[in-house]
C-alpha cells in the first residue's frame, strides 16, 4: 500500500497551487500517523509498537521527502511544506527523526537546500523567500533534538560542508557557503558561532570580497547585516568588516551600465549594514558611520538611490530600501521629503502586505 500512496501524494504536493500542496501535506500526516499510532494533537506520541512494527515503512518515508526535497523537478512552495513536514515530526516525543536525519544523509540534504539563493545564475533547485527561514527552524529543530554524543556529528557534518565550499576554487561554492552561514545565524547559532570564531574565517571573507564578484559581494553584504544582530558575540568579525563596507561606500560607480543597478544593489545593503551598526559605541564614530549622520548632502543622495529601488523590478531589493528609508527618516528633512512623496509612501505600504513577513518590523518602524 505504501507503495502505491507515498509517490502519489508527493507527486501531487509537487505543485504550484498553495491549496494542493497543503491537502497533500495533510494526506501525507495521515498516513504516518496510521503507521505510527500518532494523531493530529499536540501532545500526540507514537505507539513504540507500532513504529517497531512499521519500522522500514516510517523510514521509507523519510527517505522519500529527502529525495523529494533535492529533486530539481519539485517547486518551491512544495519543498517548503516537505521541510515543514519533516521539522513538525522531528521531536523526540514523536519520531525522533532528527538522529536518523543524520545516518540517512538528510542533514546533508538540508544544507543543499540552506545553501541555495534566488539567483538567475546560480544553483539550479526551485526556492521561495521563505525557504531560507523554512530550512533555518528545521536544522535549529535537529540540534534541539540531538543528545550531546549526536551534537558533535551534527557540527561535525555541517563544518564539512561549509568548509567545503569556502576551500573551493569555485565562486558559486563561495556564494553557497556564505548563504548557508547566514541560514544557520538566522537558527543554529551555536553552530554558526563556532564557524565564525575559528582562525581564519574572517580572512576567507575579505578574500572573497577582493574576487570582485557582484553576487558573492551581495551575499557578504547580507551575512554581514545577520551577524550585525549578534554584535556583542561577533564583535571581532564586525570590526573587520567595517573597512569592507567603507571601501565599498567610497567605490566609483563601474563605467559598464549593465553592472550599474547591481553594484547600486550592493551599496545600499553595504549602507544599511552601517546604520545598523551605528548604534554601537564602538561603531558610532567610525569615518563612514558619521558622513551617515551628519552630511546632508550624502543623506540625500541615500534618499534618491532608496526610493528607486522601492520600485525595482527586484522585490527583494524593496526590502533593503525599506530598510535603508527606516534608518534616512530620522533626519526631519528626509521625513518631509518622504511624506509629499504619495506614490513612495503607497508602495511601502503595499508591499507590507505581501508574503515577505521579515520586512514587517522595518515597516513599522519606518511608518
Amino acid at each position: 500500500m505504501i507503495n502505491v500512496l507515498l509517490p502519489w501524494c508527493l507527486d501531487i504536493m509537487n505543485s504550484k497551487s498553495t491549496e494542493r500542496v497543503n491537502a497533500s501535506q495533510y494526506c501525507l500526516q495521515i498516513i504516518l500517523n496510521t503507521y505510527s499510532g500518532m494523531n493530529d494533537e499536540p501532545d500526540s506520541k507514537p505507539d513504540e509498537v507500532l513504529c517497531e512494527m512499521h519500522e522500514e515503512v516510517i523510514d521509507k518515508i523519510l527517505s522519500s521527502l529527502l529525495d523529494k526535497i533535492v529533486n530539481k523537478t519539485t517547486t518551491g512552495i512544495a519543498r517548503d511544506a516537505l521541510i515543514e513536514f519533516i521539522t513538525r515530526n522531528i521531536h523526540y516525543t514523536a519520531l525522533n527523526w532528527a538522529k536518523q536525519l543524520i545516518e540517512f544523509g538528510g542533514l546533508l540534504t538540508l544544507m543543499e537546500i540552506a545553501s541555495q539563493c534566488q539567483s538567475k545564475y546560480f544553483n539550479s533547485l526551485d526556492i521561495t523567500s521563505s525557504t531560507q527561514t523554512i530550512t533555518s527552524v528545521c536544522l535549529t529543530k535537529i540540534d534541539e533534538n540531538l543528545d550531546e554524543n549526536d551534537k558533535e556529528g551534527f557540527f561535525n557534518i555541517i563544518n564539512e560542508f561549509i568548509r567545503e565550499d569556502l576551500n573551493s576554487t569555485d565562486v558559486e561554492c563561495h556564494v553557497n557557503a556564505i548563504v548557508a552561514m547566514i541560514t544557520l545565524t538566522f537558527g543554529s547559532f551555536n553552530v554558526a558561532n563556532t564557524i565564525i570564531t575559528k582562525d581564519g574565517f574572517d580572512k576567507i571573507i575579505v578574500d572573497f570580497w577582493n574576487e570582485n564578484d557582484l553576487l558573492l559581494q551581495k551575499v557578504i553584504c547580507e551575512f554581514i547585516y545577520v551577524v550585525v544582530t549578534k554584535y556583542n558575540e561577533f564583535i571581532t568579525f564586525i570590526r573587520e568588516s567595517l573597512p569592507i563596507l567603507e571601501k565599498l561606500i567610497y567605490s566609483k560607480d563601474p563605467d559598464n551600465l549593465e553592472n550599474l543597478t547591481s553594484f547600486k544593489s550592493i551599496q545600499v545593503r553595504a549602507f544599511v549594514n552601517i546604520c545598523k551598526m551605528n548604534k554601537f559605541e564602538e561603531i558610532k564614530y567610525f569615518r563612514v558611520a558619521c558622513m551617515f549622520v551628519h552630511d546632508e548632502v550624502q543623506i540625500l543622495v541615500w534618499l534618491e538611490v532608496c526610493r528607486q529601488f522601492l520600485t525595482s523590478p527586484q522585490r527583494d531589493m524593496r526590502k533593503w530600501a525599506v530598510a535603508g528609508l527606516s534608518y534616512l527618516t530620522f533626519n526631519p528633512v528626509v521625513k518631509n521629503t518622504l511624506i509629499e512623496d504619495r506614490q513612495a509612501v503607497e508602495t511601502i505600504i503595499e508591499f507590507a502586505k505581501t508574503e515577505n513577513q521579515s520586512i514587517l518590523y522595518q515597516v513599522d518602524i519606518l511608518l
